[in-house]
């Protein structure tokens, strides 16, 4: 397992409860400081041997529009909703799982920029947040 924040303090939090509460009692959660999946792509799969994941849970923290730059290096407009789709398939197996959990407008707009590749399974809401799953899909 490996888990990627932006918050060290909540990952080691989590890691800890997954060390001692998880029922096979692993050893095996991994720690990536990372902004994104974007960002933290490469050490990412370092950690899987290079080898994608099976199973991808996110809880983006999505930061203000306004305080982002317009543009990015490439001088297109800056999207951390498409980053985000941009940075799965990498990471994600064929026929893996994908599950983001958002405010319910951030999902909204989430699941508008779903690229072909991609099916959704479901989506759950709960008091003003929506977990939505997807599968990686043959594109053949």
């Amino acid at each position: 397992m490996v888990m990627s924040g932006r918050n060290i303090l909540s990952l080691e939090a989590a890691a800890h409860n997954v060390r001692n509460n998880v029922h096979h009692k692993t050893n095996a959660c991994r720690i990536i400081s990372a902004a994104d999946l974007h960002l933290g792509k490469e050490a990412i799969l370092e950690t899987s041997g290079c080898r994608p994941f099976s199973v991808i849970v996110a809880f983006p923290e999505l930061l203000q529009q306004s305080v982002l730059p317009k543009t990015g290096k490439d001088g297109q407009k800056n999207d951390q909703l498409s980053a985000l789709w941009e940075s799965l398939p990498p990471l994600l197996a064929e026929g893996g799982l994908f599950l983001a959990a958002f405010s319910s407008s951030e999902a909204e707009r989430f699941d508008r920029k779903k690229p072909a590749g991609f099916s959704r399974l479901g989506n759950v809401k709960r008091e003003g947040f929506r977990a939505l799953a997807y599968q990686r899909i043959n594109n053949k």
